[in-house]
């Protein structure tokens, strides 16, 4: 079902925070540590292998590499983009929002404990390629392991922050349905654009035809029919399926 990575994405962020609130008291600094290292070791073997997938191509018995400038122009183009928009100071503000709205006054760590979890859950490779896929393809594997990872994060992150993690399934609900309608819209009118073309196409391929059967028929006197084939034979032929013979 297309769509339904954001919402498996939003769900398991939910869980993992409301399951650090109720039992985050009983997970020791240790098994945090612990279950954050995981979560990174998993994150940096997924991305490498999707790096090696794009990067990496096998040329008869040689393996070449491609694709490195790409990698740098991003990674430049990002950085400069995030500090033009000021993201961070924009979530700051959002969750001070929030603060105010949810009556967490009294909780110090809320906005810090929303903005690094918003950080960590939306900026990366697979909150990206994953909406990509699901707009296109209707595929939310990327997304459903992302959520799957999102839990065990924000359960622990929540565990150490507070409540104020919980509410970074709002930016990532934002961010990668946003992705999602942008890529879903742009689809519909490059489809609706190739379905106009084609049926374009196929008519000036019958038109084409047409012509050629009507060249290769025979008058009474047995010559073949020569034919004017300018604008208005076009015309004759588009609205009455017949052409005009000298």
């Amino acid at each position: 079902m297309a769509g339904l990575g954001t919402v498996i994405n939003v769900a398991g962020i939910l869980a993992g925070g409301l399951s650090g609130l109720l039992f985050g008291k009983f997970m020791t600094q240790r098994y945090q540590d612990t279950l954050t290292m995981a979560c990174g070791v998993t994150v940096m073997f997924i991305g490498i292998a999707g790096t090696i997938e794009k990067m990496m191509a096998v040329t008869g018995k040689s393996l070449t590499s491609g694709g490195t400038m790409m990698i740098i122009g991003s990674f430049m183009m990002g950085s400069l983009l995030g500090e033009w928009l000021n993201i961070e100071h924009k979530l700051e503000e959002f969750g001070r929002w929030l603060k105010a709205r949810t009556g967490s006054s009294g909780d110090k760590m809320f906005v810090d404990g929303f903005v690094t979890a918003s950080l960590t859950v939306c900026i990366g490779a697979m909150a990206v390629v994953g909406s990509i896929q699901d707009g296109i393809y209707g595929d939310c594997s990327i997304l459903a392991a992302k959520a799957a990872m999102d839990l065990i994060i924000v359960l622990v992150m929540t565990a150490s922050m507070g409540k104020g993690c919980l509410f970074s399934a709002i930016p990532v609900g934002i961010f990668q349905g946003g992705r999602y309608f942008f890529i879903r819209a742009h689809r519909a009118v490059y489809d609706r654009n190739r379905l106009e073309q084609s049926v374009s196409h196929r008519f000036h391929a019958d038109l084409l035809r047409g012509s050629e059967s009507d060249m290769g028929q025979k008058d009474k006197r047995g010559q073949y029919a020569s034919h004017t084939f300018d604008l208005y034979d076009v015309g004759d032929r588009v609205t009455t399926g017949k052409s005009r013979r000298n």
